[in-house]
């Protein structure tokens, strides 16, 4: 599983990285710019067609 990630201003992504952590749960995590609006790439549109963050990549 992969975690594609916002660090900010993204507060959907941080409740996300809090219940991975309550749980213990670690994952390996990319990182999106939503500044840079990495989410509205055709890559990451093909993955998540409403180029929201966070998603989970099985």
């Amino acid at each position: 599983m992969l975690l594609y990630d916002a660090d900010n201003p993204a507060p959907n992504p941080r409740r996300v990285r809090i219940f991975l952590a309550e749980k213990g749960i670690d994952l390996p995590r990319t990182s999106i710019s939503i500044i840079e609006r990495e989410q509205k790439s055709r890559d990451y549109l093909a993955k998540n067609s409403l180029g929201q963050v966070p998603i989970l990549e099985l």
